[in-house]
């Protein structure tokens, strides 16, 4: 009985998947696809307002989700996921940033489910 415990669970362990993304792969895709994100700031007194369009696939692969880091992304300050919505027919996302701010802003871009495409896009205000 035991044994056929063992195995049961054994099945389960063995269907899971694990994706790991190296730094240099990550520099690919960033290297590949950042260009493809429009990025528009307009300055409004101290804040600019930042919109960005979305792609809605890359190589084949649906948009999934989209996040804002702030400070380093192997060790950020502050991180939070953006809510879509739709412009003139384009998928965007919509934040603020303060003019004197000096943090690094970047965003996250995922497509695709599971082992998906994972795109940082550095926002660059002034």
């Amino acid at each position: 009985m035991r044994i056929l415990l063992a195995l049961y669970f054994f099945t389960f362990f063995a269907n899971a998947t694990s994706c790991i993304e190296t730094e240099e792969q990550n520099a690919k895709w960033d290297a590949a696809y950042a260009s493809k994100f429009k990025i528009n700031s307009v300055l409004n007194e101290s804040t600019y307002s930042i919109s960005v369009s979305i792609p809605q696939e890359i190589d084949g692969q649906s948009f999934n989700l989209a996040g804002i880091i702030i400070g380093n992304k192997n060790n950020p300050v502050f991180y939070s996921a953006l809510k879509i919505f739709e412009d003139e027919g384009e998928a965007k996302v919509w934040f603020l940033v303060k003019a004197d701010a000096i943090e690094k802003h970047s965003l996250i871009l995922s497509y695709g489910d599971g082992c998906g495409i994972s795109i940082n896009v550095p926002v660059v205000v002034n």
